[in-house]
């Protein structure tokens, strides 16, 4: 783990901090600072990637706030089989759903989301799925024709 390399996967789906802890685990938020605010001092740990930084310590984040060109408000339409799909053992990591009435006000729940990438309307149960990254969950894509995403 390198603070480059946590920068990097945290982006891909543009989260606002990442965080990395005890050598070499990363994690991605939108938020932080649930627990307060630790001790410098408990943070010491070298990165495994490179030694000269520091990766957080045991139990402890070193947080890192990410920053991004403006979005173009314009969230074109694109089939379902033109992204990538992606698999995770939870659906909470790929996406989140939300009731909506149409597909318009699915891309401007999304659009108003700051942890959203693009999302997918599923009319048959009336459902928004509001993608966390820049690919369709296989299960969306099983549902969806059709997603909208952020340039």
């Amino acid at each position: 783990m390198t603070l480059e390399m946590g920068s990097q996967m945290c982006s891909y789906g543009r989260f606002r901090y990442f965080g990395v802890q005890h050598h070499k685990f990363c994690c991605c938020g939108s938020a932080y600072g649930s627990n307060g605010i630790a001790p410098a001092g408990n943070c010491s740990s070298n990165c495994n990637g490179n030694s000269s930084q520091i990766c957080g310590g045991a139990s402890r984040n070193s947080i890192y706030e990410l920053t991004y060109s403006p979005i173009d408000p314009v969230m074109p339409k694109l089939p379902v089989t033109s992204l990538p799909n992606i698999t995770a053992s939870a659906s909470s990591i790929t996406h989140r759903s939300i009731a909506a009435s149409s597909a318009v006000e699915c891309a401007t729940i999304c659009h108003g989301s700051p942890d959203c990438q693009g999302c997918a309307f599923v009319p048959s149960s009336r459902m928004c799925r509001l993608l966390r990254f820049a690919a369709v969950p296989a299960e969306v894509a099983s549902e969806a024709e059709w997603v909208w995403m952020k340039l």
